[in-house]
């Protein structure tokens, strides 16, 4: 519907408003100061005086609240020159101040008009991220499950209030590449978001995916139960990132089983050793990584947690190998060094192998030979 038009502002084209100009300036004008006017000025006054009535016709079909005095002042000062010299009334000065002030006025209307910004399109009312055909989970640090998508709740056959109140290691084994969930195979991605969550996304297991090397795939070394070296430097620069770029934190941990010389040759030592790394794993949080960095070395990487923490880890970890001594006597000559390195945000944030360089470092110089 277009806006509706003022008569009375017709009434007040240029051309018309030019009438009592022509009739003011010719009563105060002289015929003995009159003088000629070049016919190309004329042809030129005429030109700008129908493009400023134009304009002024464009205001009124807009409906533009503000700029027809301007225009009005421009057209009729430009007019008011050539008359004054053509009837000698002097007002050349007149017309050229009118002029300018309307160009000056219709200019600084222009520049502060107030713009309308562009509509930012809303999203479609009900659509939502669980409506994604994409099975994908989202938890908290700890693995609580906070929000899933309506393909994931098909595959795995449950409600989605069941889905909320569990843990994912119900869903997906901790730290696996893949898994079996509604008698298929798929591809688990993992990746890090803001405010400790982690996000699971789950992608359908391809022929190409199957030929592949098994160490390819396995993000947990079957030995040890512990995560894969390679998976584990992947997870910990992605947790680096996150610490630079959002300010997050984690404490990295290097835990030595220091056996007695004389047990060396001992053959439980070895399944002592996996046993409890084992233990490790499976007493650590979804979100934490652990992997096996040395012959008897467990380098611990704890999400979020700060050094006081730690300590509570460690002082857990360190129970855990009690418990484990009467199945494994060789436990009980074992001693556990360990060292600890608190990774915050800032400057000198250090990428995963200087890390766990760093470290390793750290180890060497607080249990020197021989101390």
């Amino acid at each position: 519907m277009g806006r509706p038009v003022s008569l009375i502002k017709w009434l007040f084209l240029p051309p018309i408003v030019a009438i009592p100009t022509i009739l003011v300036v010719r009563s105060l004008g002289s015929p003995l100061e009159s003088g000629s006017v070049d016919a190309s000025l004329w042809g030129l006054i005429g030109l700008l005086f129908i493009t400023l009535t134009a304009l002024y016709a464009l205001f009124i079909l807009q409906g533009a609240k503000s700029g027809y005095i301007p225009v009005q002042l421009i057209a009729q000062g430009l007019l008011l020159c050539p008359l004054s010299v053509s009837f000698g009334a002097r007002l050349q000065w007149v017309g050229v101040t009118m002029a300018v002030c309307g160009a000056v006025v219709l200019t600084t209307l222009y520049y502060y008009r107030p713009h309308k910004a562009a509509p930012i399109e809303k999203p479609e009312e009900g659509v939502q991220d669980s409506d994604l055909p994409v099975p994908f989970a989202v938890t908290d640090e700890t693995g609580n499950i906070l929000s899933v998508s309506d393909a994931l709740l098909e595959i795995a056959g449950i409600s989605r209030e069941a889905a909320l109140s569990l843990n994912i290691a119900m869903l997906l084994p901790p730290g696996a590449g893949t898994a079996m969930l509604g008698a298929k195979a798929w591809n688990v991605h993992q990746q890090p978001m803001k405010n400790g969550r982690i996000c699971f996304r789950l992608e359908p297991k391809t022929l190409s995916d199957a030929a592949q090397a098994p160490q390819a795939v396995s993000f947990v070394d079957p030995v040890t139960g512990l995560h894969t070296r390679s998976y584990a430097m992947r997870r910990l620069e992605e947790e680096l990132y996150r610490i630079r770029r959002y300010g997050h934190f984690l404490t990295s941990i290097l835990m030595r089983l220091s056996f007695p010389p004389s047990s060396d040759s001992d053959p439980w030592v070895e399944d002592a050793f996996r046993a409890y790394c084992r233990a490790v794993h499976t007493s650590l949080r979804t979100s934490d990584i652990a992997f096996s960095s040395g012959p008897r070395d467990i380098f611990l990487i704890l999400i979020d947690t700060d050094n006081d923490a730690a300590e509570v880890v460690i002082a857990k970890l360190e129970t855990l190998m009690h418990s484990l001594r009467p199945s494994h006597p060789s436990l009980s000559t074992a001693v556990i060094l360990r060292v600890t390195d608190f990774v915050k945000g800032g400057p000198g944030v250090p990428n995963a192998e200087d890390l766990v360089k760093r470290v390793d470092e750290n180890m060497r110089a607080k249990y020197t030979l021989g101390s």
